[in-house]
Formats: C-alpha cells, structure tokens, sequence
C-alpha cells in the first residue's frame, strides 16, 4: 500500500509547495481561472474570447460556491454538491451563447471542479472531512488505466461524458479500486494522486521522462513500486543511469 504526506503530494502534483495558501475566494479563483480553466482544454469552447470578462464572472461565482461548501456540512452530500456545480457551469455558460453551454459538457464541468479541489487539498487550511468523497478528475490517462485496471471501460471521450455515465465511473471507482493492493484504504480521490502519474508514463519515453522529470520528483515516484516498474525497459535505464553519470560528473568538477 503507498504511504503518502502532504508534503510528498505537493511536489509530485504541483512541483513545489503551496502550504502558505488558505482556501478564500480569490485564491480558489486563481485556481479555477488558471490551471483548472487551462485542464479543461478551453481550446475546444469556440468563440470564448469574446467572453472575458463574462467567464471570469462565473468563475468568480464558482469559487464563492466552492468557499461555502468548505463553511458548510455539503461534504455529507457530496455528490449532489457536484452535480449542481456541474448544471451551474452549464447553465452560465448557456447564457453566453448556445453553443458554450452545448460545449459545457459533464466531463469539461468535472474537469474544472475536480482539478479546483486537488490544487486545494494541498492549501494551508484544507481539512480531510472535506475531501473524503471528491471524484477521480476524469482524462483520457485516467480512463485508459481504469480500462487496463478492470475498474471501467468507457468508449466515450473524457470531454464527452454525460452525467449519467460519470456517476458510473466514481462508483466504479469507489466500488473496485480497493481490491489493487496499492491503493488498498486510500479513497479515489487521494489515489488519483498517484493513478494519473502511473497512467501518463505510458505514453511518454524515456527521453521525456528525463527532459521533463525534476530530479526530486522522479525520486519521491519511484518510491511507488508500480512506478518504478515503468522504468524496466532498458532504454529508460541507460538515460536515467546517463543523467545520474552527469549529475555525478558535475559534483566532482566542483568539489575540485
């Protein structure tokens, strides 16, 4: 089973620590306005740019709902918490115009919410009551590995989902991911942490892993045994035992 801190969770999901934040509205808006809005792959909500300012506008009101949720018993109904911010989204969104609310789908509104909540699990003030039932952030990584895993097989894209179907796919993961050893007592939203580290590797090189791995990150992975097994292949093993080389060489030019 992994065994994890906050600390460790920091570094692999954001590459540094953001333990000086609290959960207020401006920093949550931060959140759902920057690396939330960009996960979203807002790319695919044509004409959006003619609706800065409105957008941010919702934005705004979606972190004002996720700072009541945290002053409130929501949590104890977290499933219809989240399928309200879901109908929200869609719904502002389909006042800008037909189509933004069309492109709104269950898994773009997911994708926003549950990447918001992740950033936030790693604030200053976040307490664990409150987390204990979030979903697993839906992509194209974490559908393919639910498939590979027997968790869920879904034919649909991630952008795609519909309500229905999403709902079936956290209670698969609810009902099924404690049956894989590693993850055995850790609920899906903490083990998506590691699930969707495990699962992006398969489609990158070793090459890749190296160019974009920091050194402290690939470290605190690899004390994850289904991580480390992604390194096997001898082609990863000769770049990383190059770059280990070069970070040895470079020690001993300066201790010279």
């Amino acid at each position: 089973m992994i065994k994890t801190d906050i600390s460790t969770l920091r570094v692999i999901f954001l590459g540094r620590d953001d333990s000086d934040k609290e959960i207020n509205t401006d920093n949550v808006y931060e959140i759902i306005n920057g690396p939330a809005y960009k996960d979203m792959q807002c790319r695919h909500f044509k004409g959006i740019g003619d609706f800065k300012n409105e957008r941010e506008n919702v934005f705004r009101q979606l972190a004002e709902r996720f700072v009541e949720y945290f002053n409130s018993d929501a949590y104890l109904h977290f499933d219809i918490w989240h399928e309200e911010q879901c109908r929200f989204l869609h719904d502002e969104f389909n006042k800008l115009s037909p189509s933004l609310g069309k492109a709104m789908t269950a898994g773009k509104a997911q994708k926003l919410i549950n990447i918001t909540f992740k950033h936030l699990y790693l604030f200053r003030n976040a307490l664990e009551e409150y987390f204990r039932d979030c979903h697993v952030t839906l992509d194209s990584y974490i559908l393919d590995w639910a498939k590979k895993n027997d968790i869920y097989s879904s034919n649909t894209k991630w952008s795609n989902i519909g309500s229905g179907e999403y709902m079936s796919i956290q209670r698969a993961f609810k009902e099924k991911l404690g049956s894989i050893d590693r993850f055995m007592g850790m609920t899906p939203f903490l083990a998506e942490f590691y699930i969707w580290e495990e699962a992006k590797p398969d489609d990158m090189t070793g090459e890749q892993w190296v160019a974009l791995s920091k050194i402290n990150k690939w470290k605190l992975l690899l004390e994850d045994e289904s991580i480390k097994e992604k390194f096997i292949d001898a082609d990863i093993k000769v770049q990383l035992n190059d770059l280990i080389s070069g970070i040895n060489d470079i020690k001993r030019m300066l201790s010279v």
